[in-house]
């Protein structure tokens, strides 16, 4: 975003000084998906959003996610991860899953399983098949000619 320019800026400067911090800029879309196999966790740290891909993104890949934006309460109704509340819930939270490996694999499975089921190509397909067999058929025809 351009008026977000200067806060980026800045942002990427002191993040050269943190030893476990990487700003890699934009990464495309075929490439993302390496550093999401590579995550333990995935943080998002919106407060307000439309639903984030990078939670499918995570999810496929047996990562929890962390999240402030938690959209329908997804994430703490069915425990895919942990919504936090404030920068020390968030803190806590990802100090508890990265210390317990055992329950991150638990999410990450829980979170796989969901995404899998949910969100996957072959769902699509079944909801198309099954509006197909729902709704009415349109015929479309030639449009009238006009004069």
């Amino acid at each position: 975003m351009p008026s977000g320019k200067g806060y980026f800026e800045r942002i990427a400067e002191e993040a050269k000084s943190l030893p476990n911090v990487v700003m890699t800029g934009a990464v495309s879309y075929d490439a993302v998906g390496e550093w999401f196999e590579r995550s333990r966790i995935h943080v998002n740290t919106s407060d307000s959003e439309g639903f984030p891909n990078t939670f499918l993104q995570a999810w496929i890949r047996s990562v929890p996610v962390i999240t402030f934006f938690d959209p329908d309460s997804l994430v703490q109704r069915l425990s895919l991860g942990r919504a936090a509340n404030s920068i020390d819930d968030m803190r806590e939270s990802i100090r508890g899953l990265l210390h317990n490996d055992a329950e991150r694999q638990v999410v990450g499975r829980r979170a796989r399983e969901f995404a899998t089921r949910e969100y996957t190509t072959g769902v699509a397909a079944r909801n198309i098949e099954l509006l197909d067999r729902s709704a009415p058929r349109m015929h479309l025809g030639a449009a009238p000619e006009t004069q």
